[in-house]
This record gives C-alpha cells, sequence and structure tokens, in this order.
C-alpha cells in the first residue's frame, strides 16, 4: 500500500495489478519472473525491469516524482521510518490480513511451507 500511496500522490497515471493471496498466485511461475521471492509489492518500471520490496520503491518513486526529502538528515529519517515499519510493524500484524498463513491446515499455509521448504533445500 505504501507504494500505491506514493503513486496516488505523485499524480501520474499507473496500472495495479491485485494479486490473489487465496490462490497463492504470488507463488505463480508469472508472477515469481517479477519478483523471485514471491513477495508483494512489485514495481514494473518503465523500461520493463522490476523493483520489489517497499524500502526500494518508496525512495525511487519519491524521488522520480518529486516527493523525497533533498536535505540528507530529513532523507535519514524518512529511511529510519521506513526500515522500522517494514521490519517491525508490518510483520507484526501482516496476519490480521491474511489468518489462514497462520492455520496450518489451510492450504495457503501448506503451500506457503512447501514453497519455503524447497527454497531452502540445497
Amino acid at each position: 500500500m505504501a507504494a500505491h500511496i506514493m503513486l496516488q500522490e505523485s499524480g501520474e497515471k499507473y496500472q495495479s495489478q491485485r494479486v490473489n493471496f487465496a490462490d497463492a498466485e504470488q507463488r505463480s511461475e508469472a508472477y515469481l519472473k517479477i519478483n523471485p521471492q514471491g513477495r508483494v509489492p512489485a514495481l514494473i518500471l518503465d523500461n520493463g525491469e522490476p523493483l520489489a520490496e517497499n524500502t526500494a520503491m518508496l525512495p525511487y518513486l519519491g524521488k522520480r516524482f518529486g516527493l523525497w526529502p533533498t536535505d540528507a538528515i530529513a532523507e535519514a529519517r524518512v529511511l529510519s521510518l521506513i526500515g522500522f515499519l517494514a521490519t517491525n510493524v508490518h510483520p507484526s500484524v501482516a496476519h490480521m490480513w491474511r489468518p489462514e498463513a497462520l492455520d496450518e491446515r489451510h492450504p495457503v499455509s501448506l503451500q506457503l511451507r512447501q514453497a519455503s521448504s524447497s527454497a531452502i533445500q540445497v
């Protein structure tokens, strides 16, 4: 949502694409070509390359559309807040929108565990 808000604030035209978590669409072959980690959000840049993670997308969009602080201290404070939100707040509340991920019997939870265990196998 943070990147979406930045795009809204920019006033630029963009196209959003809904990703269906209930169907594990973020683990589909097509989506994994955009973001191999299978995480949302992802942004397709004008040159066709994907950019993932809000911690990368927000500075990119902010600088591109003049919505980013130019003062080094102000920029550091914004990056500090983004890092805090990404590593502390988001993980603690993300399950509220996806309670099925906590139910080990739910198909999405099973798919996530299978995908993660196969990704770690060497």
